[in-house]
């Protein structure tokens, strides 16, 4: 059944095959948050999903991507550029709120026996000089590089990037925002 509503047991991911297959896995739980839900297996999984519901931000304190870094996890991206960064979004709700720019939404979720749209409190939109990364080298992620804690190589044919959670964003917390509070927006100095 699709008419448009997400379900976590049902709707598909929109972001490839390697997420699809966590959550057709039956041991995965599934988060509640209709735009940028996570699927986990493990013994953490429970918490990860926990309270990341329509009624949460999409990135904010509920999602897993904040949860990650309390757990001393690693981030993995399998076969893209760095600009699907969403762990950047969790920093910007975390670190920088007052950065983190209101659009008002909807997303249409069935939670709590219920189908309705639901109001978005902070997502992700217009643009982030990260998402460019595919185009050309961009502050936000130069900066990982030159961090030391980004690993980069390839699995099969496609990129592949690998950080600790905890130590990425205590670096970005540090060492990075407090000179340069808008290097996730802006490519140049001057334009921001």
């Amino acid at each position: 059944l699709d008419d448009g509503y997400y379900r976590p047991r049902t709707s598909p991911s929109h972001v490839g095959a390697l997420t699809q297959s966590v959550i057709y896995d039956d041991r995965a739980l599934r988060s509640e948050h209709p735009t940028h839900s996570i699927a986990a297996i493990g013994k953490e999984a429970s918490y990860l999903v926990k309270g990341h519901t329509p009624l949460s931000q999409p990135v904010g304190i509920h999602n897993g991507f904040a949860k990650t870094a309390g757990l001393d996890g690693l981030i993995f991206f399998v076969g893209d550029t760095l600009k699907s960064n969403t762990p950047f979004h969790a920093y910007e709700s975390l670190f920088l709120p007052q950065l983190a720019d209101y659009n008002p939404s909807a997303a249409a979720a069935e939670f709590g026996g219920l189908k309705r749209l639901f109001a978005q409190r902070w997502v992700p939109s217009l643009h982030r000089d990260f998402y460019d990364e595919h185009k050309r080298r961009t502050r936000g992620i130069e900066a990982m590089r030159k961090s030391g804690l980004l690993i980069e190589g390839v699995v099969g044919r496609g990129a592949a990037f690998c950080f600790e959670a905890k130590a990425m964003a205590k670096y970005f917390a540090e060492k990075i925002f407090p000179g340069e509070p808008d290097i996730l927006y802006c490519n140049k100095k001057e334009d921001c």
